[in-house]
């Protein structure tokens, strides 16, 4: 969560300054949305796709235990931000399962392969949320792997199999980077609904919630996945300004929160979420 003095919420001229510099962002960051970096929705175009059918239906979850389990057991991850790395993992993992085809003669994904791109996918969300400080050794996965443990070959395979596939595209904008980055425009909705001291304190809560909306929209729903991320953040903290106690009374701070978003994304750009 950004922090910022107090004395900065109670200067609208700081606080406008503040909008404008993260609708920059925002807008830098709605415009890497491109196709490479959405992953397919489980609709009528995949029908056909065996591998992504039981994907879906089936190997997404276990994934994502696995994905959650690794963050939650892993002591170098402790510092990782939550929502992020686990956003990141399943979007990576969402979109090479689209792409993936089984060989000649398979009627189903290796166990052991699947647990290769998992464990590819864990690492560029790890390289990803710590600025490439952080790698995830193999120990954490002796259960997945069993004695079969892949070697140093096998996995730079896998991850070059992967970046391929993706265009590179490894590190895609997350729910959880633009909520972050909506709170100034939070702050200022709120700002006249209840006093100074407290205006900081509810728009970290209305930031929290949204984040926690977006976390379990994206990670337990891939079609959720398959939109902009942008798209499900702006919805997210809509719902949470609305939700929350201390902005429901007057019920103006919704209104002027998406006014001014659409405002300040129209001066940064053309982008619009």
């Amino acid at each position: 969560m950004p922090s910022y003095d107090n004395d900065f919420y109670h200067s609208t001229v700081l606080i406008s300054e503040q909008r404008e510099a993260a609708a920059e962002s925002i807008c830098d960051m709605i415009s890497l949305e491109k196709e490479p970096y959405r992953a397919p929705s489980s609709s009528e175009d995949f029908a056909s796709n065996v591998v992504y059918i039981n994907y879906v239906t089936r190997l997404r979850e276990a994934s994502r235990a696995i994905i959650e389990s690794t963050l939650r057991d892993c002591p170098v991850l402790a510092s990782i931000d939550h929502a992020d790395f686990v956003a990141i993992a399943l979007n990576n993992l969402d979109r090479f399962a689209a792409t993936y085809s089984l060989e000649a003669g398979q009627r189903a994904i290796d166990q052991r392969k699947w647990s290769l791109i998992v464990y590819a996918v864990i690492q560029f969300a790890a390289e990803t949320c710590s600025g490439g400080k952080v790698q995830v050794g193999l120990e954490a996965f002796d259960q997945m792997f069993g004695k079969a443990v892949p070697t140093m070959h096998e996995i730079s395979n896998m991850k070059l199999e992967i970046l391929m596939a993706l265009h590179f595209k490894v590190n895609p904008p997350t729910c959880g980077e633009f909520c972050q980055l909506l709170y100034p425009f939070v702050i200022s909705a709120v700002h006249e609904e209840s006093s100074s001291q407290h205006s900081a304190s509810i728009s970290e809560e209305i930031v929290r919630d949204a984040i926690k909306f977006s976390e379990e929209a994206s990670c337990y729903d891939v079609r959720f996945m398959g939109q902009k991320q942008s798209n499900i953040a702006f919805s997210c903290m809509a719902h949470a300004i609305q939700q929350n106690k201390c902005t429901s009374t007057k019920g103006n701070a919704l209104q002027k929160f998406q006014m001014e978003v659409r405002e300040a994304l129209g001066l940064a750009g053309d982008a619009h979420p």
